[in-house]
């Protein structure tokens, strides 16, 4: 009996001491419930702030990477002798001029033409080349090359550049013939018409030549919207807006400071200078035809507007002015395609008559040596393989032809004069209509021992 009394008192005690622990469990569950009806209505703000602050923190991780990477590279190219200009434009931005080659400097230029770099040095004034003397030293003659990157020649050694083999192929003339490498990137001959209008006449050039190519037209349009004239027509300043912000302000504080803020802050003046048509826009002139031509016609036009400005300028100052097309592999398969070799290329072809003819409407001497680069046994030698602008060798050969062209119109003996540009220039071909053969720089055979196969026939 006593035993059967202990074992229902066990059995009781147990059954309270689980029902105990089930109503705690019960309260505990319930004050959770409670706890959490109280919260529901601040679940979602603590979220919210708890990935907003995640995002930051992601954010600032991903600006810190960038800009160690962005440091490591620079110190890497430190390293291999590339300067940091060489991942960005070698023109810096000008009011004046868009923008023109940094000044006194010596730039490790990373070529990827031929996968090294090429040192340019620019002198004062921010032309590529050794310091020009100014006032010019009595009895020198002084040639001056304007131009874009063709006739700059950032991928070439400027000693084989056709303005560094010029002056050699010149020397001949008399003892002291300087060539003046003025080719700026990006240039056309609007902007190469206010960069003369505020630095050659300081240069004192008695030959002005005008170094001419298809991507001027592309160039011309870039640009064009930013230019300001005056009221008789003159050019006054082409202002480039990455150039309009002032050096000592807080942004450019920043800009010098962090490298990741100037990397952003260029693409967006980039984007703020360029037009919808950009550098490769002169490839969709090659769609040219009968029906569409009227409005590219009108671009091609006015890219040449300003080459009476320059003909004007340079007889202001007593100066010689010719106009010469620097051939490319584009403007040689237009001549090809002419001789039944290759697809015509309408764009090129009209680019280059249209040139032909304001050339010859201001009797302006013009030089287009692509007959006979499209003539040479190996034209691959000739250009470079991703741009397609001349190469070394092709400098060579311009800087032959245009050395012939301008020799044949100097004396052989004497001190040297300038091409003459008037009604003499014109006995060769009289001008008629512009459909007819505008006048040209006479070009006389000389042998040549790099080029052999070299055909200086029209």
């Amino acid at each position: 009996m006593p035993d059967l009394a202990l074992l229902k008192y066990q059995t009781f005690g147990t059954i309270c001491w689980y029902w105990g622990g089930i109503i705690e469990e019960v309260d505990a569950l319930r004050d959770a419930i409670t706890m959490q009806t109280g919260m529901s209505a601040m679940g979602p703000i603590v979220r919210f702030i708890k990935h907003v602050v995640l995002a930051v923190l992601v954010i600032i991780a991903a600006v810190c990477v960038a800009e160690v990477g962005l440091r490591a590279n620079r110190l890497h190219n430190e390293f291999s002798g590339l300067a940091p200009q060489q991942a960005s434009r070698l023109g810096s931005p000008c009011p004046i001029t868009f923008q023109h080659l940094p000044v006194n400097q010596q730039i490790s230029y990373w070529s990827s033409e031929i996968g090294a770099p090429v040192e340019i040095s620019t002198n004062s004034l921010g032309l590529r080349g050794p310091e020009v003397p100014t006032p010019k030293p009595p009895g020198r003659y002084r040639i001056v090359c304007l131009g874009d990157e063709a006739t700059l020649a950032p991928d070439i050694p400027e000693s084989e550049s056709f303005c560094g083999s010029l002056t050699g192929m010149l020397a001949g003339l008399g003892p002291d013939v300087e060539v003046i490498n003025a080719g700026q990137p990006g240039h056309c001959p609007l902007l190469n018409l206010a960069w003369s209008r505020s630095r050659l006449i300081g240069l004192q050039p008695d030959l002005v030549i005008l170094c001419c190519d298809v991507s001027d037209v592309a160039d011309d349009r870039r640009c064009r919207p930013l230019a300001k004239f005056s009221d008789d027509g003159q050019i006054l300043t082409v202002s480039n807006p990455s150039a309009s912000s002032h050096d000592d302000d807080f942004v450019s504080a920043i800009e010098r400071e962090f490298m990741l803020v100037k990397l952003v802050s260029d693409h967006f003046g980039e984007q703020l200078a360029a037009d919808s048509f950009d550098d490769n826009s002169a490839e969709s002139l090659d769609d040219l035809n009968g029906s569409s031509a009227d409005h590219p016609t009108v671009l091609i036009e006015q890219t040449w507007e300003p080459l009476a400005g320059l003909r004007e300028l340079c007889r202001q100052i007593s100066a010689e002015f010719v106009v010469a097309v620097v051939p490319s592999r584009k403007t040689v398969d237009s001549v090809a395609s002419t001789q039944g070799v290759t697809s015509m290329s309408p764009g090129t072809s009209e680019v280059l008559r249209l040139l032909g003819e304001r050339a010859s409407l201001e009797q302006i001497p013009l030089l287009d040596a692509s007959t006979e680069f499209a003539a040479h046994e190996n034209q691959s030698r000739l250009f470079l393989p991703l741009s397609g602008a001349l190469s070394a060798e092709g400098h060579q050969l311009f800087a032959h032809i245009l050395g012939n062209a301008l020799l044949e119109r100097h004396p052989s003996s004497g001190a040297p004069v300038a091409v003459p540009v008037g009604a003499e220039v014109l006995d060769d071909a009289p001008i008629g209509t512009p459909t007819k053969p505008l006048p040209t720089l006479d070009r006389r055979r000389r042998p040549r021992p790099t080029t052999p196969s070299f055909d200086g026939s029209e």
